[in-house]
């Protein structure tokens, strides 16, 4: 879980922003008694269900607000959550990641010196255009997955104004071995995996686009808000892997080369880093035009400890 990498304790206060059914919220109250938490949403009724079902835990409070704006004052909470509720910023302000960036930078004006933020959402693939192929029959049937792709490519971003909406999209000729193939830009490949078996619920997950930043992104925009990077990492849920991407799907580069399945989530973590306390150290070398470079190194050097992070 995401929330491992947040300070519990005696004295600390952690919101977790976007909480929706205030459940998850709760699960962090109980199992940390000495810390204060606070949900926040920007919905009242969910502020006032949570209350209803949860708020007698001494260390568990609700609060409405916004969580682009700033909601605590500044340098008061030890950690921040947020928990898939960035794409939601993302979505409903017309698919404007600058709304995402004035999240952050207020969410780490709220931090204490020292303080974590850590990000669960989706993270957005940094390939250009890859080919997306499905099995024409699925279980003996015609395999509706297809029917939701085309569907898919008029209605993404749905919220836009009408010429933004939808997305190229390209079938290969021919089926191969019962497989159809599509060309489709990378983070609509993804998008759509990530969504396709969300058919009940279809007018409501269409509203939303999951991806805005790759974690190249995420890391600049943490860095720029003054955040030591501590984690970041795609995940891919392995019950999802199993159960909704094997058989289901493949994708390949537009050589023909097979790409690994996508991310399903991904997780940012960044220390509040003291103003005139560190600096960060990039490793730059001169690499042949042959070779390919296959290491990275930064450092982090405190100056008031002298500790170097790697």
């Amino acid at each position: 879980s995401a929330s491992v990498h947040l300070p519990y304790g005696p004295g600390e206060i952690i919101a977790d922003m976007g909480m929706g059914s205030g459940t998850p919220t709760y699960l962090q109250a109980l199992l940390n008694p000495e810390t204060q938490i606070i949900g926040v949403d920007i919905n009242p009724e969910a502020v006032n269900h949570a209350n209803t079902l949860y708020a007698w835990l001494p260390n568990l409070s609700f609060k409405q607000g916004d969580i682009e704006q700033l909601i605590f004052p500044p340098e008061s909470l030890s950690g921040i959550l947020d928990s898939s509720a960035f794409h939601h910023v993302y979505s409903f302000n017309n698919y404007d990641r600058a709304h995402v960036r004035l999240a952050i930078a207020n969410q780490v004006a709220q931090l204490k010196e020292n303080g974590i933020l850590v990000i669960r959402d989706f993270v957005e693939p940094t390939e250009g255009t890859v080919v997306l192929e499905l099995p024409e029959m699925l279980d003996g049937e015609q395999n509706a997955d297809i029917a939701w792709l085309m569907k898919f490519s008029q209605t993404a971003r749905i919220l836009a104004d009408e010429k933004d909406r939808g997305f190229f999209i390209e079938e290969l000729d021919g089926v191969k071995w019962g497989f159809r193939q599509f060309r489709i830009p990378a983070k609509y490949a993804a998008e759509f995996v990530l969504r396709k078996d969300y058919t009940e619920h279809w007018d409501t997950e269409i509203l939303e686009e999951y991806t805005y930043f790759s974690q190249q992104e995420f890391e600049r925009v943490f860095e720029e808000n003054g955040l030591r990077i501590l984690f970041s990492k795609p995940v891919r849920n392995p019950w999802i892997m199993r159960n909704r991407f094997q058989g289901m799907f493949r994708v390949f580069d537009e050589s023909g080369k097979e790409l690994d399945f996508f991310s399903t989530n991904f997780i940012i973590v960044g220390q509040k880093i003291p103003n005139h306390s560190g600096a960060r150290l990039s490793e730059k070398r001169v690499i042949a035009p042959w070779a390919t470079p296959y290491l990275k190194t930064s450092h982090y050097r405190d100056k008031l400890t002298g500790e170097i992070w790697d």
